[in-house]
Parts: C-alpha cells; structure tokens; sequence
C-alpha cells in the first residue's frame, strides 16, 4: 500500500493537529502483514523539491515513483496493491 497525503505540505504521517493518521494506519497494516509506504511532501523534513513550486503532476509522478520503489522491493506481490489518497492528486 502506498499512502499519498492531502492538500497542503504533509510530512509522511500526514500530521494536522497532533493526529497522525497515516501513521496509525501504517502500524496498524503492518502489524497484520500488510507492506505500506509513506513519504514526505516534496520540501517536507528532510525531503527535496519544492512544494509551493510543484503542479498536481509533479505529485502524481511523486507517487508513481514510490509505488515503483514498494514494487520493486523483496517480498513485495506487484499484482496486489493499493493505493491510498486523502485528496485529489490530479
């Protein structure tokens, strides 16, 4: 599962008011076996890029290339994936 963050610039837990949902959904999927990715915004943390810069495309290639990387992991099934997005990406 790859997790992709709303609107605004969102660190890889997508944190807002000191709830952290991604991360709760990522410990609790993990626990169950289930492999999950999250990311940082472009310019988020120790992220490069620039998120005031960045066009809607910028952030669906953003998430094309992390499902890419989870993909190409050991142990990862590329035919069952799911793609998790808390805002429109396009």
């Amino acid at each position: 599962m790859v997790l992709v963050s709303g609107s605004g610039p969102q660190n890889r837990d997508e944190e807002l008011m000191g709830q952290k949902p991604f991360f709760r959904i990522a410990d609790y999927l993990s626990s169950h076996g289930i492999a999950v990715l999250r990311y940082d915004d472009r310019g988020v943390n120790e992220s490069t890029g620039n998120f005031q810069t960045a066009t809607s495309y910028d952030f669906a290639d953003d998430a094309e290339m992390a499902f890419a990387f989870l993909r190409k992991q050991a142990g990862i099934n590329a035919q069952k994936w799911v793609l998790l997005v808390t805002a429109k990406v396009l």
